[in-house]
Formats: structure tokens, sequence, C-alpha cells
């Protein structure tokens, strides 16, 4: 008896090439930007050159990160209340500041740039963290909400009867019970900022500009060179996938989080 032939591997096929041939080709072409060029890594080299790539690479590092910290620690209070207590508007609002993140950030790019030019930050890299922060917070709450709310309220009661004070309870109980919440909702807000371009090319112009908006400004410039700009675009790829790498049993976990 003949076994039937299954099909189902296709359409996963189907994706994973779909996805694969664009990274492809960024990486060969970063390797040789001609089909006639030797493999060199030449591009790659020419990224870290004084005057290359390597100081936006950096530079999208640091905001990135602070803008993951300063989202994580303002969602931090936020989730414990929506958890914990039931007040008017409580519904409303935490569905507001998820639904906010579905707001393009190019529609916010010029009222935060006219605020952030009003208090002289711009071209420094706190105004785009703290922007990316604002920006990222809702996600954070969104998956640190589901985690508090997880943790049973006798232990918040327990700690409360043997004298602990509120910042204590939330530093040595709590937050050690929640810690994969908050390293997945910061790795998460990590990856929004590192890929957030609109807001970023609003907010620098030079010194403090990082990767993405940098690659998307040489892209413009007539004559760029295609090979520095794939070896640029691989580059900005690392991050995610060795932070994917770290974390990839938990992603799922944590953005399936949600309110009940």
């Amino acid at each position: 008896m003949k076994t039937p032939l299954r099909f189902g591997w296709i359409v996963p096929a189907l994706y994973v090439g779909f996805i694969a041939v664009p990274i492809v080709w960024l990486a060969r072409t970063s390797l040789a930007p001609t089909a006639a060029a030797k493999l060199t890594l030449d591009n790659y080299a020419a990224l870290f050159a004084p005057g290359g790539w390597s100081e936006a690479f950096g530079m999208g590092l640091l905001e990135a990160g602070i803008g993951a910290v300063i989202a994580v620690i303002a969602a931090l209070p936020a989730a414990y209340a929506l958890a914990r207590y039931r007040f008017l508007g409580d519904r409303p609002l935490f569905f507001w500041l998820f639904a906010g993140r579905m707001l393009p950030a190019a529609a916010l790019a010029g009222p935060v740039g006219g605020f952030y030019a009003s208090l002289n930050m711009l071209d420094t890299p706190i105004a785009v963290a703290l922007a990316h922060g604002m920006f990222n917070v809702g996600v954070a709450v969104w998956i640190l909400e589901a985690a508090v709310r997880n943790i049973p309220r006798r232990i918040d009661e327990t700690a409360e009867m043997d004298g602990y004070a509120f910042a204590g309870f939330f530093l040595d109980i709590l937050l050690p019970l929640i810690i994969r919440a908050v390293v997945i909702s910061a790795a998460v807000c990590f990856a929004f900022s590192w890929t957030e371009t609109a807001i970023a090319s609003v907010l620098t112009a030079s010194g403090a500009r990082p990767i993405g908006p940098r690659i998307v400004e040489a892209v413009l410039l007539p004559g760029a060179d295609k090979g520095v700009l794939a070896a640029a675009a691989m580059l900005s790829l690392l991050p995610g996938v060795v932070l994917a790498w770290f974390i990839r049993r938990h992603i799922a976990c944590g953005m399936a989080m949600g309110r009940g």
C-alpha cells in the first residue's frame, strides 16, 4: 500500500524561502557587489574604517538599550496597578496603552520632533531613547500586567503581614517572580526601538543618528555604494538574531500574554 504524499511542508518552505531570499541577496551583495566580482570582506572593513558606520551601529545599540530600560521601568508600576486594582477607566486605559503602539511612528515624528526641538535636545541619544521608551511602554505594560496578574495575591498579603514596605516587597519578592517577563518585555522593546527609523530620523542629524536611519539616508543618495550598504544592512540584522537566539523559548510566551 502506497503512502499518500504529504504536502504540509510546502507552505512553511515557501515562507522560509520568501524570507531568506532578500537576506541571501544582501549577504551576496555585501561580499561581492557584482556577479563577476570575487568574494571579499572589504565592504565590512569599510564599515569600521574611520568615518564609517561603527559609530551609527554603537549609537543604535545605546539608544535602543536605554529606550528599552526606560519603557520597562515606566511599565512596572503601571502593570502592577492594572493587575492588582480596579478603578474607573482601567480597562480602556489598558487598551489604549497598547493600541497607541499601533499608531504609525511617522504620524508622531513631527510633533515629537517639535517638542524635543523646544527643549534643545535634538541630535542627542537621550532624545531618541526617551521617545522610543514612550512609544514602547504600552507593549511592556501588556506583557508585565499579565505576569503580575498570574502571581497569587496572597503573596502580596503575606509580605504585608511580614512587615515589608511596598518598595521592599516589589524589589525583593515580586520582581524576581516576574523577571522572565521583564526580560521579554525589555527584549521586545529593544527590537521595536532598533527597527524604528521615522522618529530617529527626525530627532537626529549626524552625531546621534543610529544605523537604521543612516542606511535609509544613504540609500537615497545618488551613487551610493551598494556593497557597503548591503554590509551595513547585514550588520543591522546581528542584534536581532542574537536576541532571538537567547530568548527564542520565551518570545512566543511573552507576546501571547494579555489581559482577560
